[in-house]
């Protein structure tokens, strides 16, 4: 792996323990000598995020690789690819792509499975179950903890935070593997969080998160 993994620390937060031990054997199995911060907690997500932040800061490393506790790792160069666009274009913050189809588990890793066109480009809204985010160019820039629902959009927000300072995020064209579970959060929650973000954002908001026809074409929000 590149150099600048030597500045990379990784991190997850949950409160529930069925679904880690799946992520760190995928982790064990690709990346063994990769720091890794695991917080556990009972609190909401944008309560991770907030803890998970300040354990980035405090490791003094200027990289941070956020996943979800749901996910498995699929093939050992996704992190490569993600810090090649991250650097190659200056990208505040770099994703992946997931699956939730379990075969993807059993069969060899493809990339070219994904829907074409597929290739690293530009992308408008941060989800954070993979993501290489930039610890230098979002220094100070914190969750917003006055969303109306503390476990939805606290990624979507975080991004428009850090694409308002003039920063950008890539997606690269590999894969992981994602837990797939039943949403609780209602069409009125995400209703009432997508007031209150196009209230803080404005134009903004409505520029920035892409729509892809989940809950009748309400903007992407969920976490």
């Amino acid at each position: 792996m590149t150099v600048l993994a030597e500045d990379l620390m990784a991190g997850v937060f949950c409160n529930r323990d069925e679904y880690l031990p799946k992520l760190q054997d995928s982790l064990a199995k690709f990346f063994p000598d990769m720091p890794l911060i695991i917080i556990r907690h009972t609190g909401t997500i944008t309560d991770g995020y907030i803890s998970m932040i300040d354990a980035f800061e405090k490791s003094g490393k200027r990289f941070q690789l956020w996943m979800d506790d749901d996910i498995i790792i699929l093939n050992p160069d996704i992190i490569e690819h993600a810090f090649q666009l991250l650097i190659s274009q200056k990208y505040a913050a770099v994703i992946a792509h997931m699956t939730y189809k379990t075969a993807a588990l059993t069969t060899p890793y493809d990339a070219s499975l994904l829907v074409p066109p597929l290739a690293p480009r530009l992308e408008k809204v941060l989800m954070g179950y993979f993501m290489l985010v930039d610890g230098w160019r979002v220094k100070d820039i914190k969750p917003d903890t006055n969303l109306p629902y503390p476990n939805i959009s606290v990624e979507t927000d975080y991004g428009l935070a850090i694409q308002a300072t003039g920063y950008e995020f890539g997606i690269i064209a590999d894969y992981v593997y994602h837990q797939n579970k039943k949403d609780s959060n209602t069409k009125d929650m995400y209703l009432k969080t997508n007031e209150y973000l196009e209230s803080k954002w404005g134009q903004f908001f409505k520029n920035n998160v892409v729509y892809d026809g989940y809950l009748l074409n309400l903007p992407l929000t969920k976490t």
